[in-house]
């Protein structure tokens, strides 16, 4: 009986064992499963994937990939590109923006020439809730000629809308000449600004340009040509010289940092300038007429509904000359 009473004790304890190894499993096998795809953030979005380019056939790559690639890829430059003065069509149209993210991992693209198609002269034509970061476009050239009525938009982005963000983007030691008809909008960074999306450290440096337009409506500026919404922060400007022959007379509007300001159903009561630098610029500007010229230090022409706040803004040898006069 003694060692029947012990056996039955035994039994029991090994079922008390198994049960308890059985719940453990379970709790285990009822943890979330791990999304191979997951890098751990809380809204367990997959992990980001480059496409890496690290030579102008990559570039050219690019062109032909990004309205196909997946949400979590994005382009990422690997190392410097000499473009060895080939001639770049612009990436991205009204109907096929290019709605990517673009890192250039702070490399340069250089010896790049901008060729003139569909009224635009730009590495990006249309881009549209894109962040594009972390580039240098050095040695850029580009003689735009577009003798067409619809107008030319010149400048690294053609045309911006919606969320792009704009962040440490440098144009450097490059030479930007313009003869058209109707220029409409030239901006060092971004032509035609239709976009609420982030403007941080932009810089145009150690450039020139020579524009001549004979008729419509010619927004110029370092920056942006024309924007609808402008928040900048951190912009330099400087060593630059430029001319501008205007011989049109339905209006010509230029500035350091946008050509032209408009109000559009966005609250620009919060349209801001902070924190830029002008250093060593001569401009030179000749018009035919003196109606509808609207020339400024930081914009040339702000819409009567729009107000735009500056702050911290420094001036060193910046010349702008309006007909033989400074502004």
């Amino acid at each position: 009986l003694i060692v029947l009473t012990i056996l039955i004790g035994v039994f029991l304890m090994a079922c008390d064992d198994k049960s308890s190894q059985d719940n453990t499993q379970d709790e285990e096998n009822n943890e979330k499963p791990v999304d191979p795809g997951d890098n751990g953030d809380e809204n367990n979005k997959p992990q980001k994937v480059a496409i890496e380019i690290s030579s102008f056939d990559d570039l050219l790559s690019m062109a032909d990939k990004f309205d196909s690639i997946k949400d979590n890829e994005y382009f990422l430059l690997t190392t410097d590109i000499d473009c060895d003065g080939q001639s770049w069509e612009s990436v991205g149209s009204l109907n096929n923006p290019y709605s990517c993210e673009f890192d250039g991992n702070g490399y340069t693209i250089s010896n790049l020439v901008l060729a003139t198609e569909d009224s635009k002269a730009s590495f990006w034509g249309v881009a549209k809730d894109s962040y594009i970061h972390d580039v240098t476009f050095s040695n850029i050239t580009t003689s735009a000629e577009d003798y067409s009525e619809e107008g030319l938009n010149v400048g690294l982005i053609a045309q911006g809308y919606n969320e792009l963000q704009l962040e440490n983007i440098t144009l450097t030691s490059s030479l930007i000449t313009i003869n058209a008809n109707n220029l409409k909008n030239f901006g060092g960074i971004i032509a035609e600004d239709h976009s609420t999306g982030l403007r941080k450290n932009l810089t145009v440096k150690d450039s020139s340009f020579n524009i001549s337009t004979m008729a419509g409506s010619n927004n110029i500026g370092l920056i942006t040509g024309y924007s609808t919404n402008l928040v900048i922060e951190d912009c330099k400007i400087e060593n630059i010289t430029g001319s501008v022959l205007y011989m049109g007379s339905e209006g010509l509007s230029f500035g350091l940092i946008s050509g032209r300001l408009e109000a559009n159903e966005t609250d620009l009561s919060q349209a801001s300038i902070t924190n830029c630098v002008y250093n060593i610029i001569n401009i030179e500007i000749l018009s035919m007429t003196e109606e509808n010229i609207n020339v400024g230090t930081n914009i040339g022409y702000v819409d009567e509904n729009a107000v735009v706040e500056t702050e911290n803004i420094s001036s060193t040898e910046t010349q702008i000359l309006f007909n033989g006069s400074a502004i």
